[in-house]
C-alpha cells in the first residue's frame, strides 16, 4: 500500500460515507415527517369538515330562528294594528257618546228652561185669572142688587152670569151667559141665552177696553131688547 495516497483514500472513504449517512439519514427524517405532516393535513382536514358541517348545521339553526322570529314579529305587528284599529273605534265611540250626552244635557238644559219658563206663564196667568175672578166677585154684589145679577163658578175657570128681572112681563125669566179668561187675557163670552145679535161687538169691545161693568150693562140692555120683542 501506497502510504503517501492513504490519507487521501481515507479522506475519500471517509467523505463517501459521510454522504452515504447523511443522505440516509436525510432520507429517514423526511418519510418520518412525511408522514407527520400526512395525518396532520388529514386531521386538518377532518376537522375543517366538522366545521363546515358545523357551520351549516347553526346557520341552519340560525335561519330556523330567524324565520320564526320573522313570524312572530309578524304576528306582535297584526295584534298591535288590531289593537290600535279597536283603541280607535273606542275612542270613536267615546267621543261619539259624549257628544250625545253634551247633547243631551243642552237638551234638558233648555226643556228645564222652558219648563221654568212656562210655569212662570202659568203662575202669572192663574194669579192674573184669580184677581179677575176677584173682581167679578166684588162687583157681583153691584150687579145683584142693582141689574138682578148672580155669579156661579162652573168647570173649566168659568164664570156664569144670570140675569133676572129684565122681562117685565116674567121678572124670575133667566138671561145668562158663561165668561172666561184665555191665555192670552182675553175675555172669551159664550153660551150666551137667549142668543143676542150684537154679542161680538159687545165682546170685541170688552176686551178692547177691558170695562167688564159697561159689557154687564150692555148686554143686559141687549137681553132686555130681545125679551121685549
Amino acid at each position: 500500500m501506497d502510504f503517501c495516497t492513504e490519507p487521501a483514500n481515507l479522506k475519500r472513504t471517509l467523505e463517501e460515507f459521510r454522504t452515504k449517512f447523511l443522505t440516509k439519514w436525510i432520507e429517514g427524517d423526511l418519510n418520518r415527517n412525511g408522514a407527520e405532516l400526512t395525518e396532520q393535513y388529514n386531521e386538518a382536514v377532518r376537522q375543517g369538515k366538522e366545521s363546515i358541517e358545523n357551520l351549516k348545521k347553526n346557520e341552519k339553526q340560525r335561519r330556523q330562528q330567524s324565520q320564526m322570529s320573522q313570524k312572530v314579529l309578524e304576528s306582535h305587528i297584526a295584534k298591535a294594528r288590531m289593537l290600535k284599529e279597536e283603541l280607535t273605534r273606542l275612542k270613536t265611540e267615546a267621543d261619539t257618546r259624549l257628544q250625545k250626552k253634551e247633547n243631551m244635557t243642552e237638551e234638558l238644559q233648555k226643556v228645564l228652561e222652558e219648563k221654568d219658563h212656562d210655569s212662570q206663564k202659568i203662575l202669572a196667568q192663574e194669579k192674573t185669572t184669580k184677581e179677575r175672578l176677584l173682581e167679578l166677585e166684588k162687583s157681583a154684589e153691584w150687579f145683584r142688587n142693582n141689574l138682578g145679577l148672580q155669579f156661579r163658578k162652573i168647570s173649566g175657570n168659568k164664570l156664569q152670569m144670570i140675569f133676572t128681572s129684565v122681562d117685565d112681563k116674567d121678572p124670575k125669566a133667566p138671561c145668562s151667559f158663561h165668561v172666561q179668561i184665555d191665555d192670552s187675557r182675553k175675555y172669551i163670552i159664550s153660551n150666551c141665552e137667549p142668543p143676542v145679535e150684537e154679542l161680538d161687538c159687545l165682546v170685541e169691545k170688552l176686551n178692547a177696553t177691558n170695562n167688564l161693568s159697561g159689557f154687564v150693562q150692555a148686554i143686559r140692555k141687549a137681553f132686555k131688547t130681545k125679551m121685549t120683542r
